[in-house]
């Protein structure tokens, strides 16, 4: 079926079938094939290319796409539409040339590769979003690979077993669970997606998607991995958070770089599990909490740096933060018990004049470093605690405690470090710790109350 200029197929109530034998669909102008019709499919059993113009695909029902279809001018959009399920079987591929992709359906999408350059996509399922290709075999090529990307579905987006692969510069997605691995750098924010939506009469009219940041509901799972490059968290709307969970467990790691949050990262009652390569850093105002019995989890290779007012809030759930090397501190709570390590630690606000740096339980701090201990002399660590221990290299541990505190033995801190599967909670653990210890100076007062050991 060609066309030199536009070309219009559509049944009032019927499926549409291209064969493998000589089905291919080629025009060289906007192109439009509609099986319309509750139990109408469309199906495509050989190549649809588009020359020149924007595509539209619609099924009633399922479409299903067991061949490649191509948009080869710059800029031309492609859509993919199914009132049921959306399947591209193994091996076919979507693309443009740096035009945008829309893909959905009212049940599941079935992807294998999508690619579109320089522009973005937008793929929503009413049900899941499933990665067609097996970890093993997606590994080589990304499942969806553009500048930006919107995910929606109702239930998951990949699964534990196999995440969607991905190549894009900034993502917004929303679903039941997420278990996304991105191969780049990759910014959380707000993306938005506009393609040409082609009618019966061959004239196109705009159809726009925007999404932003990162939501799962009820018990579902968060798991973001970036294998090489930087991650970070952006509001897509000022002022709010950038990744919300329900009761199930976040895991966020950049894998070959820095982690920076310039929004808030939040569960309600999950555990949490912050992890980088390199840096992590989190702004002003971007808060991470969970609730409940919920573990708090940050780890990196290098500096983790709290800015002033920046939290870290537990319910009754342990918070461990171990930098590679240094803690700059904002304000961490919970009724539980906080573990530090880093070569040194240090308050992020000014001397007296800030918040208090840990309210929990117990406090654990350990510091490695032959150069700055925890505290100063001129900005002692604000502290609410009620039982203490601490090992400090360096030239000194400085303490400020709100009221009375005991030092003793502590036994072991541990939180659940979130796999990758969404569901493992592995025991990571800071062994027990007594006394109260510095290689140089140290200093413990309390603002109004007693001190025990």
């Amino acid at each position: 079926l060609k066309s030199g200029g536009a070309l219009v197929l559509q049944t009032l109530g019927g499926s549409i079938e291209t064969l493998a034998d000589g089905g291919e669909v080629i025009a060289a102008g906007h192109l439009l094939l509609k099986a319309a019709g509750a139990a109408s499919d469309l199906k495509l059993g050989a190549a649809l290319s588009n020359l020149a113009g924007h595509t539209s695909l619609e099924a009633g029902r399922d479409l299903v796409q067991g061949a490649d279809v191509t948009a080869s001018a710059a800029g031309k959009t492609l859509e993919l539409v199914a009132g049921r399920d959306l399947v591209m079987a193994a091996g076919s591929v979507t693309q443009s040339r740096d035009g945008h992709l829309l893909l959905s359906a009212g049940g599941d999408v079935t992807i294998t590769t999508l690619s579109a350059g320089a522009g973005s996509v937008s793929v929503t399922a009413g049900g899941s979003l499933i990665d067609g290709d097996s970890d093993a075999n997606g590994a080589a090529v990304a499942d969806i690979t553009a500048a930006g990307l919107i995910l929606q579905a109702g239930a998951g987006i990949g699964s534990a077993a196999n995440h969607l692969e991905t190549s894009v510069a900034t993502l917004a997605a929303n679903a039941g669970a997420l278990f996304i691995s991105e191969r780049d750098g990759l910014v959380v924010d707000r993306v938005a997606v506009q393609v040409n939506r082609v009618g019966a009469d061959a004239s196109v009219t705009a159809t726009d998607v925007s999404a932003e940041d990162l939501s799962a509901s009820a018990a579902g799972a968060v798991v973001l991995e970036v294998a090489a490059g930087d991650l970070t968290i952006q509001a897509g709307t000022a002022s709010t958070a950038g990744v919300v969970v329900g009761s199930g467990a976040l895991r966020l790691q950049a894998q070959g770089g820095a982690l920076t949050l310039h929004a808030g990262v939040l569960s309600q009652g999950g555990s949490v599990s912050l992890l980088a390569a390199g840096a992590l850093t989190q702004a002003a105002g971007a808060a991470v909490s969970t609730t409940g019995a919920g573990t708090i989890d940050l780890e990196s290779g290098a500096a983790i740096s709290m800015a002033p007012g920046a939290t870290i809030e537990a319910g009754s759930g342990n918070v461990r933060v171990l930098a590679g090397t240094t803690l700059q501190l904002g304000a961490i709570t919970t009724a539980g018990a906080v573990s530090l390590g880093a070569s040194s630690i240090a308050d992020a606000g000014s001397g007296g004049t800030d918040s208090v740096n840990v309210t929990a339980e117990a406090l654990r701090l350990v510091t490695r470093g032959s150069a700055a201990g925890a505290g100063s002399a001129a900005n002692a660590l604000e502290i609410r605690v009620n039982q203490l221990a601490a090992d400090v290299q360096g030239e000194g541990l400085f303490l400020s405690e709100s009221d009375a505190v005991r030092i003793g033995t502590l036994g072991a801190i541990g939180v659940n470090r979130v796999g990758s599967d969404g569901v493992t909670l592995t025991a990571t653990t800071d062994g027990a710790l007594g006394q109260l210890k510095s290689g140089g100076a140290l200093v413990l007062q309390t603002l109004g109350g007693s001190i025990e050991t």
